[in-house]
């Protein structure tokens, strides 16, 4: 039962585009990095913070990090460039209790692979 977890857990992404393909909020992600046409993020099936990322455009890497995650199937989505501010990508991070959003996260870089030491940027909301 924990190998059908893991399996299920790390495919998340493809599994919900082959059950709702095309949806608005989805971008197209598969086990087989042939199914793209243009460029896509190869990420492994268990990984952490930008661990083992791999961006594609063109049959050219933009960019790629190392780590612990190495030598595991991966699977592959749709690459979607961020809109940077000043130099920087932001990621923002939601933390839900039940259905009410009660803190914030951002964290940015200035690449394009957000990775555990990407700064965490402070901020007040009142």
């Amino acid at each position: 039962m924990e190998d059908l977890n893991l399996r299920i857990g790390g495919q998340i992404l493809s599994v919900l585009w082959e059950l709702f393909p095309n949806h608005p909020v989805l971008l197209p992600c598969f086990d087989d990095p042939q199914k793209h046409t243009g460029a896509f993020v190869s990420k492994p099936l268990l990984g952490r913070e930008g661990q083992n990322i791999t961006i594609r455009r063109g049959g050219n890497v933009l960019q790629q990090t190392a780590d612990d995650f190495g030598g595991q199937r991966c699977i592959h989505q749709e690459f979607v460039q961020s809109e940077s501010f000043d130099g920087f990508l932001p990621q923002l991070g939601v933390w839900m209790v039940g259905e009410k959003a009660v803190a914030l996260g951002v964290r940015e870089t200035r690449e394009l692979i957000l990775v555990s030491d990407s700064p965490f940027v402070p901020h007040v909301v009142t």
